[in-house]
C-alpha cells in the first residue's frame, strides 16, 4: 500500500525525530499501525510505501480484511506524507475517499 504525499491529505499532530544523510525524519508508527504489524518500506518526500500481511484480527465477519483497515492505513500514511511534505509542521487534511477494489484474504500480503 503507498500513498504519494503530492495527494490530499490529513492532519498529523505526531513529532519526529531528525535523522541524518537525507535529512527525511523517520515518522513514529502508530498504535494502530503497529497493532496491524505495518511495516514502513520507504520514506521519501513525495512517496510513503509499506506492507502487512491480513490477519483474522483485522477481518470482517467473513474472512476479509476490514475496509476500515484501509481507511486508517491510508488516512496514517497521508497524514505522515504531508507532515513530510510541509516540512514537518501541523497540516490538516479534509477528506478521504476510498473504492475497494477487491477483498484481501487472511493471509494475503498487502
Amino acid at each position: 500500500m503507498a500513498t504519494n504525499s503530492s495527494s490530499s491529505s490529513s492532519s498529523s499532530s505526531s513529532s519526529a525525530n531528525k535523522s541524518g544523510g537525507d535529512g527525511i525524519r523517520p515518522l513514529p508508527m502508530e498504535q494502530a499501525m503497529q497493532f496491524i504489524d505495518f511495516k514502513l518500506e520507504c520514506v521519501k518526500p513525495n512517496l510513503l510505501e509499506g506492507r502487512f500481511v491480513v490477519s483474522e484480527l483485522i477481518c470482517q465477519p467473513f474472512p476479509v480484511l476490514h475496509p476500515g483497515i484501509c481507511a486508517m492505513i491510508a488516512e496514517s500514511l497521508a497524514s505522515s506524507g504531508a507532515h513530510i511534505a510541509c516540512g514537518f509542521q501541523r497540516v490538516a487534511g479534509i477528506e478521504l475517499n476510498i473504492n475497494h477494489l477487491r477483498a484481501a484474504p487472511v493471509g494475503t500480503e498487502v
